[in-house]
């Protein structure tokens, strides 16, 4: 009989600690104040651009995909968060974490930042996407605010 009140005592223990803590929604970020817009954001084009431009999707649920290159096999996708004004994109393949994106926010745009993003293929990127790239806003559905 103890032991029955033990683990009925445990989980109510358990249950009241998980229902008192508030989950965090998908357009709630940390660590900034930026305001973002979802939607689809592309290369700004210049006189050395192609048909296809390279675009992010930011979706409401905190997924995204990031077509760089008509060449690749498969879209990197995941998850996305904002810290300090920054979009980090995180890429995932079944579920594993195989690459980092960062880009700083700048109003409606998105400026690549090289330095703390893992490598693209240099090949598909070669005088397309650099250090300072912008990625302004095509279309929008909502806001993500993100505050302190």
């Amino acid at each position: 009989m103890k032991k029955i009140t033990y683990v009925l005592l445990l989980l109510s223990i358990t249950f009241s600690l998980v229902s008192c803590s508030q989950p965090r929604s998908s357009s709630e970020n940390h660590n900034s104040n930026a305001i973002l817009s979802m939607g689809t954001y592309i290369l700004q084009r210049n006189e050395n651009s192609s048909s296809f431009l390279p675009s992010i999707v930011l979706k409401e649920d905190g997924s995204f995909t990031f077509s760089f290159s008509p060449l690749l096999s498969t879209i990197p996708s995941g998850t996305y968060n904002i810290e300090d004004n920054q979009l980090i994109l995180t890429s995932e393949l079944e579920g594993t974490p195989t690459s980092i994106y960062v880009f700083n926010v700048d109003g409606e745009a998105l400026i690549f930042d090289s330095i703390n993003s893992d490598a693209l293929i240099p090949e598909l990127w070669t005088g397309r996407i650099s250090a300072g790239t912008p990625f302004i806003l095509l279309s929008n559905s909502s806001e993500i605010i993100s505050e302190d």
